[in-house]
C-alpha cells in the first residue's frame, strides 16, 4: 500500500533524450521526463502518478537530477 506524500507541480514529457535510450534501452518506451520545481520533494524509489484505482502509482521514479534552478525526474510505467 502507497501512501500520498505530496503533491507537484509539474512540466511533463516523453523520455526521449538519447542517453536515457542508451542507459535504459527499450524500456525508454515506458518513461517520462519531469521538470519540477526545485524544492520539490522527488526521490528515486518514489511512486507518482497514483492514478490507479487500487491506489497503487501508474509510475516509480528511476532517476532524480538535481540542478540549481529545478529538478529533471525520470519516472517508468509500473506492470499491473
Amino acid at each position: 500500500m502507497w501512501d500520498e506524500v505530496s503533491a507537484i507541480h509539474a512540466d511533463v514529457q516523453p523520455a526521449e533524450n538519447s542517453l536515457l535510450a542508451e542507459e535504459y534501452g527499450e524500456r525508454v518506451k515506458n518513461m517520462l521526463t519531469l521538470y519540477t520545481d526545485k524544492s520539490a520533494n522527488v526521490q528515486a524509489g518514489y511512486g507518482a502518478f497514483s492514478l490507479r484505482e487500487n491506489g497503487d502509482p501508474a509510475y516509480k521514479v528511476v532517476q532524480v537530477s538535481r540542478y540549481e534552478s529545478h529538478i529533471v525526474a525520470v519516472v517508468e510505467a509500473q506492470d499491473d
